[in-house]
């Protein structure tokens, strides 16, 4: 894991540029290319992490070579250490301590302001992040699922809600209570 560590993406309408553009950034500076992958409808999304400057660097690189094929970026300088894992799936569904929860999922329009909303639900409620998702299979749109204790998820909703919503980017806000057994064994095992 990384020291101070920063997470980055760029949504480009594009492919190909997308491609090159993800290519001039691990060039340009030592950081981990998370994703790299076309996405609904027809763009290209990148996503990366590192150190703060390295990452900052990279996506200056990345906007830069993106020019007028960008369609948005955000640069998240010292990220919440929740946000990779929830991304690339390996949270500890096991370890998490499941009865008496309750979840909260935040659907976006925007990539860019769910990574924001999570980061800071992350950094300033006691949540964990069970999952993330962006953009693939979901015709552009995003969305992430958070467990807690009561008062918790209903802080974190309302901050997620609060930030999605002045960002004109909230497509759905929902709080489950007490989530049954069943839902969470085949709910959240997509």
């Amino acid at each position: 894991m990384f020291k101070d560590p920063a997470v980055g993406a760029i949504e480009l309408k594009s492919i190909a540029r997308g491609m090159r553009s993800a290519d001039v950034m691990v060039k340009r500076a030592p950081i981990e290319l998370i994703k790299v992958h076309p996405i609904c409808p027809g763009k290209f999304f990148i996503m990366i992490a590192g150190e703060v400057d390295p990452v900052a660097e990279a996506m200056k690189a990345g906007c830069e070579d993106a020019a007028d094929l960008m369609v948005g970026e955000i640069y998240l300088p010292y990220a919440h250490l929740g946000i990779i894992p929830a991304l690339s799936g390996t949270v500890n569904f096991e370890s998490v301590q499941m009865q008496e929860k309750s979840l909260a999922i935040v659907e976006s329009f925007s990539v860019a302001y769910a990574l924001k909303a999570l980061d800071l639900v992350l950094k300033r409620t006691d949540v964990l992040a069970l999952d993330l998702r962006l953009a693939s299979g979901l015709g552009g749109k995003a969305y992430f699922i958070l467990i807690g204790e009561l008062p918790q998820i209903e802080s974190a909703l309302a901050i997620s809600a609060e930030f999605l919503k002045s960002e004109g980017s909230l497509a759905c806000a929902e709080l489950i209570r007490a989530p049954h057994p069943e839902f969470l064994i085949k709910g959240l095992a997509t």
